[in-house]
């Protein structure tokens, strides 16, 4: 069974790099075997789930074991599968949609980390704080700062069309 989970651990993860692939065509039979290998690990899993419990006087509780590796491979395949039929919908936008949404991105990240800062920042003042968690807010403030100084070098090339030449519309 050991070989077993491997085997579909790695084919899980092989599917769900080709659901996130450029090309249309693979994307879309990557994203259909994975959402049937979902679908099979999924009901081996409450299969197996069902099977220990109703044969239990029998000796049945034994295929609970089996039916954790199955659930994790239901559950890497599952995540995988729901995350490329999300993300499908950045594939079909235009070049300005995309230059939108990555902009977008950008401005979010950006808030985001000045938040960060700002909540590190009042927590770094308290009164009752230890020297070894103010050192560590010290390099987490200024890693922080270090990156959002980098972030505005990220928009030009996400403004440049060419920057999405390779994808398919």
């Amino acid at each position: 069974m050991g070989t077993l989970t491997i085997i579909g651990v790695a084919a899980a993860l092989l599917l769900g790099a080709l659901g996130i692939y450029r090309k249309s065509a693979v994307r879309k039979v990557a994203r259909f075997v994975l959402g049937i290998f979902f679908a099979l690990a999924a009901l081996a899993t409450l299969g197996l789930l069902y099977g220990s419990f109703a044969l239990s006087r029998e000796g049945g509780g034994v295929l609970l074991f089996l039916a954790i590796p199955a659930g994790v491979v239901a559950w890497i395949a599952g995540n995988m599968f729901f995350a490329s039929v999300e993300h499908e919908g950045y594939y079909d936008n235009t070049v300005d949609g995309k230059i939108q949404h990555n902009i977008g991105l950008l401005d979010a990240g950006e808030a985001q980390l000045r938040e960060s800062i700002a909540r590190k920042s009042a927590e770094r003042g308290g009164f009752w704080l230890s020297a070894k968690r103010r050192k560590r807010l010290d390099q987490d403030i200024a890693h922080e700062q270090w990156l959002l100084a980098q972030l505005p070098k990220l928009r030009p090339p996400l403004l440049r069309p060419e920057t999405y030449k390779g994808d398919e519309p």
